[in-house]
């Protein structure tokens, strides 16, 4: 058993250890025999327990028994989504993803460069996507290895 003398800052720990159910029954002993002692932490354990009180007053107010009802009652109704027009969503989806991933996959014919350029309308890649930091610094690097 810890025969020294209990410091605040010890006892602050112990303050807190308490408030939360956790302070075993030796340390609980010492923080008495402190708190007796001490006014500043006998003021911090008030206060503390000040606290823990306004606490669980918050927790003990339960929501009026209406207020799911009325909730539920201003709330937009949604109609649901036909069946047809969510299958149709989907197959869009999938064909667009499939055509990104053949263009993504698919190997580059003689004379192609960048993706970029394998993906923009043929003939003016430059113009479409020279606002692009990305592309403008593949066709810099393209250039460098050119030479």
């Amino acid at each position: 058993m810890n025969t020294a003398p209990f410091a605040c800052l010890d006892a602050l720990e112990a303050l807190s250890l308490r408030l939360d159910d956790e302070l075993d029954g030796a340390r609980a002993r010492a923080l008495d025999a402190h708190l007796v002692l001490c006014v500043e932490c006998r003021a911090h354990a008030r206060t503390l327990a000040e606290i823990g009180q306004g606490w669980a007053a918050l927790r003990a107010v339960a929501p009026p028994p209406e207020l799911g009802a009325r909730l539920a009652h201003r709330a937009p109704r949604r109609r649901p989504t036909p069946v047809l027009l969510r299958v149709a969503a989907a197959l869009i989806g999938f064909l667009g993803l499939g055509a990104l991933v053949r263009a993504l996959v698919a190997p580059p014919a003689a004379g192609d460069g960048h993706l970029f350029e394998r993906l923009a309308v043929r003939g003016q890649p430059d113009e479409f996507f020279a606002a692009i930091p990305e592309y403008q610094l593949l066709r810099r690097s393209g250039a460098e290895d050119e030479r």
